[in-house]
């Protein structure tokens, strides 16, 4: 009989995500880069595509890139009141 571990280990969730919106109508989102692969136009696409599924809602792009994890950059963000943050590039 052979054993097989896996290498990569567990992690757990340390805090729950936030809930999801019900509605994105009449809402302020982020769009936070994350500045991974071409992000630069797909984030503007998104924008754009979202704004026009959503007119009455901004949609807002936040450069984040490296400094993403920056707790200056966090705080910042959650200044700006939004009431949903899209994150990332699905790189």
């Amino acid at each position: 009989m052979i054993e097989v571990f896996n290498p990569t280990g567990s992690s757990g969730v340390t805090l729950p995500f936030a809930p999801r919106l019900k509605s994105m109508h009449e809402k302020k989102i982020g769009l936070l880069s994350n500045g991974i692969w071409q992000s630069h136009r797909t984030l503007p696409l998104l924008q754009k595509l979202l704004g026009q599924e959503f007119p009455m809602s901004k949609f807002e792009i936040i450069p984040g890139n490296a400094q993403i994890q920056d707790d200056k950059t966090i705080q910042a963000i959650a200044d700006q009141e939004y009431d949903a943050v899209i994150v990332g590039n699905a790189a």
